[in-house]
């Protein structure tokens, strides 16, 4: 099968991504949600623009952005949320068109990217992997997909996309936040740098 018809067969209809306030700013103002490689090479942007991992332990992948199928990988983000927890920051979900899963040079991860028993494939079958029974982590640690699972969701919450060098923001369908206050401004930002026509949504439910 190809790509396209994974997606189809699993009724994916979304690639996300967690950041900052800033990290989405940065995105939206760049155009392009960058690989950590990437991010220095922006001069206007490295010092404003921080990475949601202050370390990164899958080092032959730093030109590679992480996504998620369909929802965030939420060890992650309270990892993540815990580096920020004494910076004033707070997150929004970056939701793409799947269809960015289609293109050349996607790799696709069945568990987080650094664990040893990740398996890397690219094509329909790395993608339909990430939806197997069962998912190896490391040692003897497995996640067992759940019958009460909807398609969408891969087996294990780590699954990623690795998307090579940005991704660019012509494919951004939406943004979520928590709170009222966090959409006026995510929505302005929209508007002052020309993605008028990305939605800004309310849905703290995405976040848990």
């Amino acid at each position: 099968m190809t790509v396209q018809d994974v997606l189809e067969q699993q009724e994916i209809e979304e690639v996300v991504h967690f950041t900052t306030n800033v990290g989405a700013l940065g995105t939206l103002a760049d155009r392009r949600l960058l690989s950590r490689a990437k991010l220095p090479t922006q001069k206007h942007l490295v010092n404003v623009y921080p990475p949601n991992a202050r370390i990164r332990y899958d080092t032959f992948h730093l030109d590679y952005v992480n996504l998620s199928v369909s929802r965030i990988n939420r060890s992650f983000f309270d990892a993540s949320s815990n580096w920020h927890r004494n910076e004033d920051v707070w997150w929004c979900v970056l939701s793409f068109d799947p269809e960015i899963a289609t293109h050349d040079g996607v790799q696709f991860a069945t568990t987080n990217n650094r664990y040893s028993g990740c398996q890397r494939a690219a094509d329909g079958e790395g993608l339909e992997a990430l939806f197997a029974r069962r998912i190896h982590q490391y040692e003897d640690r497995w996640v067992t997909r759940s019958e009460t699972s909807p398609r969408r969701w891969p087996t294990c919450r780590q699954a990623e996309i690795l998307y090579p060098g940005a991704v660019s923001t012509e494919h951004l369908r939406g943004i979520y936040v928590v709170n009222d206050a966090h959409h006026d401004v995510a929505a302005g930002w929209c508007e002052l740098v020309g993605h008028d026509n990305v939605p800004v949504e309310v849905r703290p439910a995405v976040f848990e």
